[in-house]
């Protein structure tokens, strides 16, 4: 039986173009991927913070683009586009959380980077990246750190009263490495803080398989936010909305823009430390 399940997987992901290795092993792990934890400190990144720090601001959160799955992705694509065509006062900036491209191929990537460029000609100040599972199909990985800003994957930067800080879940777990590199770096940073993910952390009856492959990594990471001023908790992956609210924090699903052409639309006033946010809905589609 295991050796039929392993062979039907293998037939499964190389007929969905996904790679016939990536049934039964996927290249540049997470302890490959993340030797650090980056400060983005950058031109895009100052520019932004000196814009947007001590003010109220707002940014877009999208997440599970797909890029090359089928016509579906771009129609939506154009759905996020003409809603950001339409608005007087264009989000600060973006961040998206994960499977940008759906076979991990790099001619997706170069798509997806379109869509940050026509963003950004629409004013948006800069676009912000998570890897998710997705990403590495095809040893997807290389392409990534290549091409997507800011070509790592576990980073973060301060506006001075926030901290924004980009895990690397796509494997389905931080590891030991990068879970040690996050402590340290929460424990020495009091800020308010924004953290996001493709995984779930927290996974329950209605997530299932979706959330981080280890229960114990959750638990030990819903541990370190509530020890460490994490304000918000936001994620991808399940395709779907839903939110947990926890005593100090709240953890947020971000819907598909894929599946269901909608997205999350955060305000952030950073004076009277509100934040908000709302899920715009564009559209449903039962396309799986």
């Amino acid at each position: 039986m295991a050796l039929f399940f392993l062979i039907f997987s293998s037939l499964i992901f190389s007929g969905c173009e996904y790679g016939i290795w990536e049934g039964f092993y996927r290249p540049n792990g997470v302890y490959e991927r993340v030797q650090s934890l980056v400060d983005i400190a950058d031109s895009e990144t100052e520019s932004l913070v000196s814009s947007i720090a001590g003010k109220t601001y707002t940014f877009l959160v999208v997440s599970d683009i797909h890029c090359g799955k089928n016509g579906q992705s771009q129609e939506n694509v154009d759905r996020l586009l003409h809603w950001l065509n339409l608005r007087v006062d264009t989000p600060d900036f973006c961040v998206t959380l994960g499977d940008s491209a759906d076979h991990g191929r790099a001619d997706e990537m170069d798509s997806y980077l379109d869509l940050e460029r026509q963003m950004k000609d629409l004013g948006m100040k800069n676009v912000y990246n998570v890897l998710g599972n997705h990403d590495l199909y095809n040893s997807g990985w290389n392409s990534w750190k290549e091409k997507i800003y800011p070509h790592t994957s576990f980073y973060r930067f301060s506006t001075g009263k926030i901290s924004y800080y980009f895990l690397d879940t796509a494997s389905g777990s931080l590891g030991k490495k990068q879970m040690e590199l996050l402590k340290s770096a929460m424990e020495s940073d009091a800020l308010p803080k924004f953290v996001f993910t493709h995984y779930p952390v927290y996974s329950d009856v209605n997530l299932g398989f979706c959330g981080l492959q280890e229960s114990t990594e959750g638990d030990l990471l819903i541990d370190l936010f509530h020890k460490n001023n994490v304000v918000q908790v936001v994620e991808g992956h399940t395709h779907v909305y839903g939110e947990k609210e926890f005593p100090h924090y709240m953890e947020v699903n971000a819907p598909s823009l894929y599946k269901e052409a909608n997205w999350l639309l955060y305000t952030v006033n950073e004076q009277s430390m509100e934040i908000s946010y709302r899920v715009v809905r564009t559209g449903f589609t039962s396309l799986p």
